[in-house]
């Protein structure tokens, strides 16, 4: 008799468990706090109190399905305390502003930048300087239309524009016409 008594103890806890999965299910549904949605669901929570019941089954011999149900609520409550604990110790997240620096660049990334720098650099020096003079104020420099009419020798901020936008065509053309250029 004493090889009888856990099994039909087991048997009688899972059979409590599997008469108050529904009612606990639906108990626990919007108990979560939106700040753990993404860690806990509804069916985490019940599995996780149904384990634990389990791994207490030594020590607690429930006898109803009322004392199950209220064992498992308490544990599903004692779960969303934990969880809201944990939350609370974590640093509030704050969004990366634009001033971050950017990743680390890698040897290869450095080599690759300095080789299309100085690409441009050839390619700029073979233009007029009047267009040198453009691409730099505008790329470089970073000054707008505007600005480049008021600080070189141009007639309008028409004039600017169009002058500037030949000369970036013509460096693109020569940039093009270089990448073909076999490098031997």
């Amino acid at each position: 008799m004493s090889y009888a008594a856990p099994v039909s103890c087991r048997a009688m806890t899972e059979a409590l468990i599997e008469k108050c999965l529904p009612a606990l299910k639906r108990w626990a549904h919007g108990r979560i706090p939106a700040a753990a949605r993404g860690r806990f669901e509804t069916r985490d929570l019940v599995q996780e109190a149904v384990l634990h019941l389990i791994a207490r089954s030594q020590s607690f011999e429930p006898t109803t399905a009322e004392a199950t149900l209220a064992y498992l609520r308490k544990t599903v409550l004692n779960l969303v305390r934990d969880e809201a604990r944990r939350l609370a110790r974590r640093p509030v997240s704050t969004e990366l502003t634009e001033d971050v620096p950017e990743v680390i660049e890698t040897p290869l990334d450095r080599l690759i930048l300095q080789q299309t720098y100085d690409h441009y650099r050839q390619a700029l020096a073979t233009l007029k300087p009047r267009d040198r003079m453009l691409i730099i104020a505008s790329l470089e420099k970073d000054w707008n239309v505007r600005e480049i009419t008021a600080r070189l020798p141009m007639k309008s901020v028409a004039a600017t524009r169009v002058a500037l936008s030949r000369a970036l065509q013509r460096l693109a053309k020569r940039l093009k016409a270089s990448a073909y250029e076999d490098p031997t």
